[in-house]
């Protein structure tokens, strides 16, 4: 339940008003190897307040998900190391990580990583 608990505050604090939400399975389930399957579940109003509901099924591979923001993260710290900097790197944690430090939005987790590459912000 904590594995939840953290996806679904880590997708929760990215949307800008309160709305029900369930992220992250719950435990472990072997016969799907490495595969993950998402559902998203929305409702909602369009044009005069007529219902809508959007249900959506993904089916990923989920090892190669985990590339991408590790070689961010390897690279972020390469950089650190150049620049004789030590500490937890808050903008590249608050971008690839679900429990970082300094817990921020996407977008501005995306301003963080983009200033401590120009050098404009350390950690």
């Amino acid at each position: 339940m904590r594995k939840r608990g953290v996806k679904s505050r880590a997708i929760s604090q990215d949307l800008p008003y309160d709305a029900p939400l369930v992220a992250g399975s719950s435990d472990y389930v072997p016969f799907m190897d490495n595969s993950r399957e998402s559902y998203f579940y929305i409702l909602g109003r369009q044009f005069g307040g007529a219902p809508i509901k959007v249900d959506i099924r993904m089916e990923v591979t989920d090892g190669p998900n985990a590339g991408p923001i590790l070689i961010d993260a390897i690279r972020g710290a390469k950089l650190a190391l150049k620049r004789e900097l030590s500490g937890s790197l808050e903008s590249i944690s608050a971008y690839g990580f679900k429990m970082p430090p300094t817990p921020t939005t996407m977008y501005k987790a995306e301003r963080w990583v983009e200033e401590f590459l120009l050098g404009k912000r350390k950690l």
